[in-house]
């Protein structure tokens, strides 16, 4: 069965991929993964490309208990899609520059 919470991510994830794709047409979104999505820009436009999907993602939730708060987004950048690593130092690395 579908548990609320896992349910409310994959949904949280859609509307932000959706949000990306509309916001900046030179932007590329090219995956959803059910708790990522994964974008392409320039490398100079990309502390507003995260700032700007994090946005998307950290959306204003309410609990079944009437808690109000939003879900964490963490985000990683690099110049491939594979992390980062001695031998792929251009590799996916967590990003927190905006």
């Amino acid at each position: 069965y579908a548990f609320c919470p896992q349910s409310t991510v994959g949904t949280i994830t859609n509307i932000a991929f959706v949000q990306m794709f509309h916001y900046n047409k030179n932007w590329q979104t090219l995956n959803n993964k059910h708790d990522s999505v994964l974008i392409q820009c320039p490398i100079k436009e990309a502390p507003q490309a995260a700032a700007k999907l994090k946005e998307f993602m950290e959306i204003p939730l309410t609990s079944t208990t009437g808690n109000h708060y939003r879900m964490k987004v963490s985000i990683e950048a690099g110049y491939n899609w594979a992390k980062k690593s001695p031998d792929n130092p251009r590799g996916m690395t967590a990003y927190d520059q905006f």
